[in-house]
């Protein structure tokens, strides 16, 4: 979840913001926005301990289901190999 927030905070941050109505500061590390969205969604454990573990969970299930828009990982360089090979599956 770290890593979907440092690439997702990449291509654009008001994806996150929008999702779960936090904002994020030009500084903010990605456990910091992992603090603010766990707090936004009261993730929290006794002692008011945030609650990582269900707040990464809560990131992959929203991604999962198309919750933050079309939205996808792979780079351009990627998506052509990929491209590519299934072009070279089709003429073998």
């Amino acid at each position: 979840a770290i890593a979907f927030i440092s690439d997702v905070s990449k291509i654009d941050k008001t994806i996150i913001e929008k999702r779960y109505e936090i904002s994020i500061d030009e500084n903010d590390e990605p456990l910091d926005v992992l603090d603010k969205i766990c707090y936004a969604r009261k993730f929290l454990l006794k002692g008011a301990e945030l609650d990582y573990e269900r707040g990464c969970k809560a990131i992959i299930s929203d991604f999962k289901q198309g919750k933050f828009g079309n939205l996808t990982l792979e780079t351009y360089k990627e998506l052509k190999k990929l491209q590519v090979k299934d072009r070279l599956k089709e003429n073998a």
